[in-house]
């Protein structure tokens, strides 16, 4: 038994050099009776030359590893007990403590510092860069600070994502058709769907088109963000935000982020007593005063930006748009010389049209004279019936926007199809139809008119909205009229100024009888104009119960039955037109 334990017996490890080492510098420091805590104190504190010399290589910053091992090993001895768990909270507090009081926003003018003056905030203090900036300036001069708080928030983020009883968000239309363009979100099964031009393999591919809709996208109707998205936007956006309210509570001269917030609650309508609920909490700059100062240098910093636009010789003005807007100002504590009221005013912008696009184009053509016996000409040109019809390649096209809708509504939907087959058995499906004369995706020039107090709802209104214009762009009307106007609008900016043009007939000039005038239809307002109509038109009778119109499916996706959404709801019109038309073609597919 002896031989046979013995011979299963395992052989003892060999002991390293430096733990042999270590256990007889422990034993020699026994028989002095010396303790390796009296040790470490004398080693690090001491002031002897050969101390000094012996810690020198840990003044360098070398050996990262091992003295983080010695960090931690130390710490979780003194975190044994409740005694030694505090003493190590409140000495780490206190370290942390040392390291933010000495980390701050750098000092000075902005876009050097962070101190912006309302009487010099720069034209682009808005734009992506500048923006950018202010994030860095942060990070920069507060990084373990930031660093901290970002840690906490993507770790109790990550936290609520991992819990299996967290609020699902169903996915709506917009989610979801934004799952089958971008190729990062593996929703849908990559077996199902091909490349956008599988349709056709010979139209032009557009350099980024795929992010570009997705915000074009995000610009016509309200795409509601994913959880994922969300907890991301908190994560990148929230460390910076305290940290710029820390630094500005510590130095009010740190305010470039708090009078960007000023601006933009401001503008944004939130009330004098919110915004002095966040002035408290250094969201927003505590000098109401410099945001109204900031607001007026912008304004005139703008102005005389859109007076060298039309400084410039160019063969097509600026295209403009305007609409009228209603300002609701509501006083909550009315007085006899202050009350609530109601503004009625217009506002607008110019767009620049791009430098490419009129190089491709003839001056003569597009000059005034050339524009007015265009319009002469149509006026004489009879309508033909077949110039609505739909033409062969129209037709392509709307059948393969079907079979693509009916395609992205199959791969969506395959799972809850009875007997349907399993997403990884579809075959390769096109679930976008090809483009109709793809447009670059740019960033516009766009210059912003100040607000008018000239409603355009009559005729009237509209003489003195253009009056206004030429007054901001420092033009005469008559410099002007030599040259074409291009503005967009809604249905009934067009047909006021229709009805200008029949009050001024037969006109004394050009100039009084707008012929340099060419009022065109909106997009966004067409779109309006249209879903709105075939909203109403499919709408149906719901007290009737035996009708089938649309109001049907609306009640049974969770919609109101009664009445059909107002017109003036743009985002809710379209919003649900997609979704009944996306439960139609489920049910075709069924």
């Amino acid at each position: 038994m002896p031989q046979q334990h013995q011979q299963h017996s395992q052989p003892t490890p060999p002991m390293s050099l430096t733990l042999s080492h270590t256990l007889e510098i422990l034993a020699h420091m026994s028989k002095l009776d010396f303790s390796p805590r009296d040790f470490m104190y004398t080693f690090f504190s001491s002031n002897h030359a050969e101390c000094i010399y012996r810690c020198r290589l840990m003044k360098n910053g070398s050996g990262e590893k091992q003295n983080k091992s010695i960090l931690k090993n130390y710490g979780n001895l003194i975190k044994s007990s409740e005694v030694g768990l505090q003493f190590w909270e409140t000495f780490i507090l206190n370290e942390a403590s040392a390291i933010v009081n000495g980390q701050d926003v750098v000092r000075g003018a902005y876009p050097k510092g962070a101190y912006v003056s309302s009487n010099q905030i720069p034209s682009d203090f808005f734009s992506e860069s500048s923006e950018a900036r202010r994030t860095e300036k942060i990070k920069d001069g507060m990084p373990f600070l930031h660093s901290l708080i970002s840690q906490k928030i993507s770790m109790s983020l990550k936290h609520k994502a991992s819990k299996p009883d967290s609020p699902f968000v169903k996915p709506n239309d917009n989610s979801s058709r934004r799952t089958s363009i971008n190729p990062k979100t593996p929703k849908t099964p990559e077996s199902a769907v091909t490349r956008r031009n599988s349709l056709n393999p010979t139209e032009p591919s557009v350099k980024g088109d795929e992010e570009d809709e997705v915000l074009s996208l995000a610009n016509l109707v309200y795409v509601k963000s994913t959880p994922s998205e969300v907890a991301d936007h908190k994560a990148q956006e929230v460390p910076v935000a305290i940290c710029a309210m820390i630094a500005y509570q510590c130095n009010r001269r740190c305010n470039a982020v708090p009078l960007q917030n000023g601006l933009m609650v401001l503008a944004g309508g939130v009330s004098c007593r919110v915004n002095e609920y966040l002035q408290c909490f250094g969201l927003t700059t505590q000098v109401f005063h410099a945001v109204l100062d900031a607001m007026e240098h912008l304004r005139i910093s703008q102005e005389a930006q859109l007076m060298e636009v039309f400084k410039v010789n160019q063969k097509l003005l600026p295209l403009l748009c305007f609409d009228n807007v209603d300002i609701h100002l509501r006083i909550h504590n009315s007085r006899i010389d202050l009350s609530s009221r109601l503004f009625h005013g217009t506002w607008g912008f110019y767009t620049v049209f791009r430098a490419a696009l009129l190089a491709s184009c003839d001056a003569e053509a597009l000059s005034l004279a050339v524009f007015v016996e265009a319009m002469k000409n149509s006026d004489q040109k009879p309508v033909m019936i077949d110039s609505f019809a739909p033409r062969a390649g129209e037709s392509v096209h709307f059948e393969a926007v079907i079979k693509a809708q009916l395609a992205l509504a199959l791969v969506e939907h395959v799972k809850h199809l009875p007997k349907g087959p399993s997403p990884q058995d579809l075959p390769p499906l096109a679930v976008a139809p090809p483009k109709i004369d793809p447009i670059e995706f740019h960033t516009p020039n766009i210059h912003f008119l100040r607000m008018m107090d000239a409603p355009d709802s009559s005729a009237d209104g509209v003489s003195q909205v253009l009056d206004q214009v030429m007054t901001q762009i420092g033009m005469q009307k008559e410099q002007y009229a030599e040259n074409l106007l291009v503005a967009g609008g809604d249905v009934g900016s067009n047909q006021l100024v229709k009805s200008l043009r029949g009050k001024l007939h037969p006109p004394i000039d050009s100039i009084e009888g707008l012929s340099w005038v060419l009022s065109v239809f909106g997009p966004a307002h067409t779109t309006w104009n249209f879903a709105e109509a075939v909203w109403a038109l499919h709408w149906g009778n719901s007290n009737d119960g035996e009708d089938r119109g649309a109001w049907r499916s609306s009640f049974e996706l969770g919609g109101d039955y009664s009445k059909p959404v107002v017109q003036q709801d743009f985002n809710s019109i379209m919003r649900s037109i997609q979704i009944v038309h996306k439960a139609n073609l489920v049910f075709i597919i069924r």
